[in-house]
């Protein structure tokens, strides 16, 4: 294999930027000696602000001004190999401009033509982490790497998320966060009224709960830490990606919709508890020993619609009873991911 300079672009979406991190993992692992240049959306590529590369390259925009802002920037780092984990015409663009002489993707998206090597695009009947290491694979990865969700967190950054929670006048050690969010859709959303009763089950058990999200998802965070009550506290819209993956990283477990923030605190080395409605857990579940998801399985699901015809009976219908079993579950089940 070439010691040159590799590029690997990131998905844009938090939740699929973060089970990348296995695929980078073990291209590293294959390829020590190897330049790796990471790009990725301003949103998400602060994921690996302390991942071990060259250079990590935030894209700014989407226009043209950033696509070829963004190839001129490449065209002079000497890369001769790029992986593109995305699967958007975009992605393929902007490397294709640089001109790097080899550009691996799937065949998605009508960009077959900017591409000198295509796979077939992945199926939902495997791990989305798992289809992304077996793209990895034609630069050398190992397709049967371990799908290890973790992202690496500072020192420093520990210190500052356990400083956040006491000056709230929480304590850290007991703590369970709530990622009530996502992005998608209703058909992704368990609904608040059952966030609220699981909440004040959890901390009848002893626990506080702190809500997370990102700014869209202030007023939901706010009025569910109300419903629970005491011993909620709300910090969604208040932290930045990498504080949040901080704070994620000195909780006990998390609890989330099929979102985003999901996959951030498996990566941060929580405990997970998954809740799923419309998707599939098979696809886009929680990596990590001790992460799970829970679904009711019903036959109409998955459909993957952003809405319901009905009465989205997958999540209405998943009493808090039911997650909150899961979650006592996994507190008692013997440590086993890497944190």
């Amino acid at each position: 294999m070439s010691d040159g300079a590799a590029l690997v672009i990131l998905p844009n979406w938090v939740g699929d930027c973060a089970m990348a991190a296995p695929a980078l993992r073990a291209l590293r692992a294959a390829r020590p000696d190897a330049r790796w240049i990471l790009a990725g959306a301003e949103r998400s590529a602060p994921l690996y602000g302390r991942w071990p590369c060259d250079a990590l390259i935030p894209i700014a925009g989407r226009g043209a001004p950033a696509i070829l802002g963004l190839a001129r920037r490449l065209r002079g780092l000497g890369i001769r190999e790029a992986l593109l984990l995305g699967p958007s015409f975009r992605s393929a663009l902007m490397p294709a401009l640089a001109g790097i002489p080899r550009r691996v993707g799937w065949g998605t998206d009508g960009r077959r033509i900017l591409l000198t090597e295509t796979a077939p695009a992945p199926g939902r009947d495997v791990p989305l982490a798992r289809s992304y290491l077996r793209l990895a694979a034609r630069l050398g990865a190992d397709p049967d790497a371990p799908l290890d969700p973790g992202l690496p967190i500072g020192a420093d950054e520990r210190d500052a998320a356990a400083d956040r929670l006491r000056a709230m006048g929480v304590d850290g050690s007991r703590v369970i966060a709530f990622l009530p969010g996502a992005t998608y859709g209703e058909t992704k959303r368990w609904p608040v009224a059952h966030w609220a009763a699981l909440g004040r089950m959890l901390h009848g058990a002893g626990w506080n709960l702190l809500v997370l999200g990102g700014a869209e998802e202030c007023e939901i965070a706010d009025r569910l830490s109300l419903e629970i009550g005491e011993g909620a506290y709300s910090l969604a819209g208040r932290l930045p990606l990498r504080a949040s993956l901080s704070v994620l990283s000195i909780v006990t477990a998390a609890v989330s919709n099929d979102s985003g923030g999901m996959h951030l605190a498996a990566a941060a080395g929580a405990a997970v508890v998954g809740i799923f409605g419309s998707t599939n857990p098979a696809w886009t579940g929680p990596l990590g020993a001790r992460s799970r998801a829970v679904t009711l399985g019903l036959a109409c699901a998955p459909c993957y619609a952003r809405t319901c015809p009905t009465q989205i009976e997958c999540l209405r219908d998943l009493a808090p009873a039911r997650v909150a079993s899961e979650v006592e579950a996994l507190l008692v089940a013997p440590a086993g991911a890497p944190r």
